[in-house]
Parts: C-alpha cells; structure tokens; sequence
C-alpha cells in the first residue's frame, strides 16, 4: 500500500511539476546556460557583489539596504523576471522603500541587482532539478509496486 501511495503521489507531483516548472524556466530565461555552467556563474556574481561591498565605507548598511531590495529567487522566476529587467524591478522595489542614502545608491542598486541574479539562477537550478528528480522516484516506487503486486497475485492463486 505504501509503494503505490508512493508511486500515485510521485506521479501526480511529477505531472504538476511537468506543467508548471517549464513555463516559469521559459518566462524568465534570457540567455541559455549549460547546468555546468550556472555554478560557476553564480559564484562570479556573488564575488562582484563581495567586492562592490568592499569598496562602501560602510558595508554593514549597505548589505542591509541589498537585503531589503533583493526577493528571494523563485519570485523572480514565478514572475517571469529576466535578467534585464532585474535593475527596473529593483529600482520600482527601492521607490517604494524608505530612501537609500545618496553617496551609496548606486552601488546598492547594482550589488542588489547582482544578488537577484544569482538568486534567480539558484532557484532555477533548484527547479530544474526538481523536474527531473521525480521521475526515478516514481519508476523505482511503481516497478517495486508491481513486483508486490505480482508475488501476491502468485500466493492467492498458490492456496
């Protein structure tokens, strides 16, 4: 009974995550990035966002104004945000805030841009994975469900 509540769950996960995952990826892709390449890429982005907070006077504010600009990455990809359109997104995002000091907004504004890039590539990677990783869950639970299934069948014909 577990395997097939396993399989049966699997499945429906797998086909929610089947129609939903590939339109999100679609909508916020604006440039194609090998798997392999996304690791690297992301470790870049957070290095140019560690040295733009070097070179601020005072880094613990400036990191607070980013915290406060950045979304977490699947809002992005939810939405449909591409990487060109981060800096509008965040710029609207700082309009509505409390103002951020004049001698650092630029740098904030690009540190938080940089930030929600890397994130935005962290959650898709997150989603690429989750829409392969069903799949084996499901063969494996549904193959193990029929063998069950199958040595039953052979004791209640047996007796």
């Amino acid at each position: 009974m577990t395997l097939t509540t396993i399989s049966v769950l699997s499945g429906w996960l797998g086909q929610l995550v089947s129609l939903v995952v590939p339109k999100w990826l679609a909508g916020s892709e604006s440039e194609a990035l090998l798997p392999e390449d996304v690791g690297p890429q992301i470790e870049r982005l957070r290095a140019a966002e560690d040295e733009l907070l070097s070179s601020v006077s005072d880094p613990k504010t400036a990191a607070s104004y980013v915290d406060r600009l950045v979304y977490d990455g699947f809002r992005y990809v939810r939405e449909g945000v591409r990487k060109s359109q981060l800096g509008e997104v965040i710029a609207k995002r700082a309009r509505k805030l409390p103002p951020i000091p004049p001698n650092v907004t630029q740098v904030v504004l690009r540190m938080a841009e940089l930030r929600a890039e890397a994130n935005s590539l962290t959650a898709r990677r997150g989603l690429e994975v989750l829409l392969t990783a069903w799949l084996p869950v499901h063969l494996v639970s549904s193959a193990l469900a029929i063998v069950v299934l199958l040595g039953h069948m052979v004791t209640v014909v047996a007796w």
